[in-house]
């Protein structure tokens, strides 16, 4: 279990430090970032699966996506796999 507490926050910085890590592409049309949350230190993997309508991106409609931490750690007052609670919006891969 972590100490840190689990609290559903916008947080300018986190979404910074996840929005610097580097998308690694791991398929057809999907990226991932993985690292260590900013906020509670855990592993976490960011994914994306991009969507393809007759071959061309629906990247125009919207180039942000929300990610929020995933980590499957247990905090205080909450349950294994929810994350800590940080979330932002960052660039598609």
């Amino acid at each position: 279990m972590s100490d840190v507490a689990y609290q559903v926050v916008h947080d300018p910085a986190w979404e910074a430090a996840i929005a610097s890590w580097r998308w690694e592409p791991v398929g057809l049309n999907a990226w991932q970032k993985s690292g260590a949350c900013p906020h509670c230190g855990d592993d976490i993997t960011i994914p994306y699966n991009s969507t393809l309508v007759l071959g061309v991106e629906e990247y125009e409609e919207n180039p942000l996506i929300d990610v929020s931490c995933a980590c499957s750690v247990a905090h205080p007052d909450h349950a294994a796999g929810d994350g800590c609670g940080r979330f932002g919006r960052i660039a598609k891969p």
